[in-house]
């Protein structure tokens, strides 16, 4: 899939999906692909829609590493192709993060929320590079997210403007 076919898909509603938890308080893989398949029957389908799992809002920053790909890979199956399916990767080194989107790029992940580094003091040159080395990585989208105040709001309106710039970023949050 192209840019431009992955910029056609984010459109529409972006739902921040929850990830369902057992009684033990373990990732509940079998309800989130039936979740998955109920989201889709209500809608959220490609060009309409964008399902978002593992986001902030969906438990991301707390899942396990092994957790969030197995999530991604649920909705991704659940999906069957019928919706597009955005990661959120969150508060990781450049290598790591590289890591995890393309492991989030094989499942088959249109694209990824990428939080910015927020820990030892990153620069505004710092928080650009990170996101032009992992644009730079892969070949799927990236939205840029920022929760204004969480990096003392390094990133400006020049820096969207220059992130605009970078390969595959394809949308700001």
């Amino acid at each position: 899939m192209n840019l431009e076919e992955i910029k056609s898909l984010i459109i529409g509603p972006m739902a921040t999906v929850g990830t369902p938890f057992d009684d033990d308080f373990e990732v509940d893989y079998g309800k989130f692909y039936n979740l998955t398949q109920w989201w889709v029957d209500q809608g959220l389908v490609k060009g309409r829609a964008v399902i978002k799992v593992a986001a902030a809002m969906g438990e991301g920053p707390q899942l396990r590493d092994e957790e969030w790909p197995a999530l991604l890979r649920t909705a991704v199956q659940a999906a069957d192709g019928k919706a597009a399916i955005l990661c959120g990767l969150h508060y990781k080194d450049t290598i790591r993060q590289i890591e995890d989107a393309k492991k989030a790029q094989d499942m088959g992940a249109i694209g990824l929320q990428i939080s910015p580094p927020v820990h030892n003091g990153p620069t505004r040159s710092d928080v650009l590079r990170f996101y032009e080395d992992v644009s730079n990585a892969i070949d799927i989208g990236i939205m840029v997210y920022n929760t204004m105040g969480m990096l003392g709001d390094l990133i400006t309106p020049d820096d969207y403007r220059t992130m605009a710039g970078f390969d595959n970023v394809v949308a700001i949050k």
